[in-house]
């Protein structure tokens, strides 16, 4: 026994140690499950400790993802900043798309090193306004398409009797009623089942060594494989209403090893007890009184800390407590329905506890991502040949606001690298979108400046037919899709004058920039090809290698003609003496010749040299790489406090 204690008082430091800085997210959208296609998603976002049920003000950033899980692509991604753990957020969805499932994904930078399955979440069917008029399917007889069945107690066992839990799923992934039988392989039918409207059903077995298969409707599935010898945890927790009685059996050859029964809540170990794994039956009684509300997990473990069995149940918040609802679903992998307490005690046998089961909490984990505290930027400093910078080079960023953004004003923020050239910019209080600048030199010569990609939690496709019965009826979307082509091109006239306005306005003032080419260019020379000449030298003395073979072309000719623009302004002279440019400041070139673009400036070949210092972005061409000192950064989304939407319990 004293063993056990200290293993015990070890494992809970080690849980309290895991189990602080976990947090949940609760989501809650102004619309119930279905939107039409371009209209813009508002809810609103609670972030939650998870061990004491509070909001939680840990992360300032908190991410929401807009996917498309019929395809497992990123449609949208906004950042909000929640207060005292709360934050309004508006993603607008795209209008182009087919009907389509949308999930709204919900997580903090901390949240990311614990499993996905834990970011909040909730998904929603997106119509196509092709689709606005397609009347709802009858609901009735749905086939079963899937059928998950789980023990309660870990294993099968031979000649330990277990409770199964059987659920029954149609086409679209909902639960659906359907009638059966457990089928030994001897032939004999054992048990019948029938699952209710959600599709659940339980039934209890003493399993033999052999084979066994459920069958739903016609449709068959084997059961877990029975073993000879193993412990079985069951649970019976709506008989008493004072106690939860919880029942181990075992079957074993003679040992002297000892299991552990642990209750714990959140990772926080409530009761335990030791078990002779010699001893057939083990019954104990949990007052309810002891236990806390919310999800509780039952565990049965062996001396290896090697889970045996583990069930959770639920504790509602009792009557007249200040909060009625306990969000049951927010530490659970899959959200639940709305349940009777035996659906609910069926329900929680096939769902896994994301943040606070046996192996979670034991799991090695490595905390890659911190908390943040604002918008954060890193990358990677290096000199022009690639070469380590060496020692800490300062770093400069202006964020400059974008667009008509008259709320926001431009910032100015300075980082220092490290010896590798390795620099990040934190806790950056910035709304809306910027046009950032960064600037970093070794000795008078700019370094080369490389940002981290904004990495993205994976993404799996999930493709599942349109469940039309989910539709309201046809009238309701008609109104709606009314509603938001007026309101639309209500906006769409205000912006124009606005913009019609502003544009002139600009053009007195200071004129506009044209983009200057909209072909695809002949060639392009990357910046690793200019600087194969050496960094040291000018542009104009290496130019001459990438033009001689293409101007042999036009030997005919007395003088073939060759324009040359600087990012994408043109220079006067046909030649670069004039405003030569040092081959280090060379991002990439471009070479037009003999398309549409050389014909517009009369030319034979027009070359089009982009710079590091003074790139305009908007004339490259797609995918034309960048240098990586100019790009658009993203801050937080401004909440719009007008609106409030009430929390429904969500995940």
């Amino acid at each position: 026994m004293k063993s056990v204690l200290l293993w015990l008082a070890s494992i809970s430091v080690a849980l309290a140690q895991t189990t602080v800085p976990r947090t949940l997210v609760q989501l809650s959208v102004d619309r119930e499950e279905v939107y039409l296609a371009g209209e813009p998603i508002a809810g609103q976002a609670r972030v939650i400790n998870a061990i004491t049920g509070e909001t939680d003000s840990t992360d300032a950033a908190l991410y929401i993802d807009c996917i498309n899980v019929d395809q497992g692509k990123l449609l949208r991604r906004v950042v909000v900043r929640p207060h005292n753990g709360l934050a309004q957020f508006t993603v607008s969805l795209p209008d182009s798309l087919p009907t389509y499932h949308c999930r709204l994904r919900a997580y903090t930078n901390w949240m990311r090193n614990f499993p996905a399955d834990a970011f909040g979440r909730q998904t929603l069917l997106v119509v196509s306004p092709a689709d606005q008029q397609r009347l709802p399917a009858q609901s009735s007889g749905a086939p079963v398409s899937t059928i998950i069945i789980r023990p309660e107690g870990g294993e099968l066992v031979a000649g330990l009797r277990n409770r199964l839990v059987i659920n029954t799923l149609d086409t679209f992934g909902v639960g659906t009623p359907a009638t059966g039988f457990i089928l030994a392989a001897t032939g004999d039918t054992l048990t019948r089942l029938k699952t209710d409207e959600n599709g659940l059903a339980s039934a209890e077995l003493v399993p033999q060594p052999q084979a066994y298969w459920a069958v739903m409707d016609g449709k068959r599935i084997a059961l877990p494989p029975v073993q000879a010898t193993g412990s079985v945890l069951r649970c019976n927790d709506l008989t008493y209403p004072d106690r939860i009685r919880v029942t181990i059996e075992n079957r074993v050859a003679p040992t002297l090893d000892t299991l552990t029964f642990i209750v714990q809540s959140r990772g926080r170990i409530l009761s335990y007890a030791s078990v002779l794994r010699q001893t057939p039956v083990s019954v104990f009684n949990i007052a309810r009184s002891s236990l806390p509300a919310g999800i509780i997990n039952l565990i049965l473990v062996d001396k290896a800390k090697r889970r045996l069995g583990e069930r959770m149940i639920y504790k509602p918040n009792p009557v007249g407590a200040a909060s009625q609802s306990e969000p049951v679903d927010l530490e659970l992998d899959q959200p639940l329905p709305s349940l009777s307490p035996q659906q609910l005690s069926d329900a929680l046998v096939l769902r896994r506890n994301t943040l606070f089961s046996w192996d979670e909490l034991n799991a090695d984990r490595k905390y890659t991502y911190s908390a943040e505290r604002g918008i954060s930027l890193s990358g990677q400093l290096a000199k022009w040949n690639d070469k380590p910078v060496g020692a800490p080079v300062m770093v400069s960023l202006v964020a400059t606001p974008t667009g008509d953004d008259t709320l926001s004003k431009r910032e100015l923020f300075v980082a220092q690298s490290d010896a590798n050239g390795r620099f990040m910019f934190e806790n950056m209080d910035l709304y809306g979108t910027y046009k950032g600048q960064l600037t970093a030199k070794i000795g008078n010569i700019d370094a080369r400046i490389r940002l981290d990609s904004t990495s993205v939690p994976p993404i799996v496709a999930q493709p599942v037919p349109v469940d039309w019965r989910r539709l309201p009826n046809a009238q309701t979307l008609v109104a709606r899709y009314d509603t938001m082509l007026t309101t639309r091109q209500r906006n769409a006239m205000r912006a124009g004058t606005t913009l019609q306005s502003v544009t002139v306005k600009a053009n007195k003032l200071t004129g506009v920039q044209q983009r200057a080419f909209n072909a695809q260019p002949s060639a392009t020379i990357s910046r690793t090809g200019v600087m194969s000449n050496g960094v040291g030298g000018m542009l104009s003395a290496v130019m001459p290698r990438y033009l001689e073979y293409r101007l042999a072309k036009y030997k005919n000719l007395q003088k073939p003609v060759v324009r040359y623009f600087i990012d994408d302004v043109r220079q006067l002279s046909d030649s670069l003496d004039m405003n030569d440019v040092p081959v280090g400041e060379v991002d990439h070139i471009d070479i037009h010749e003999a398309n549409a673009d050389a014909l517009l400036y009369n030319a034979n070949i027009v070359v089009a040299i982009y710079t590091t210092r003074n790139s305009n972005l908007n004339g490259k061409r797609p995918g034309a790489p960048a240098s990586g000192n100019q790009f658009v950064l993203t801050g937080f989304q401004r909440a719009d406090t007008r609106r409030r939407y009430a929390l429904e319990g969500r995940r």
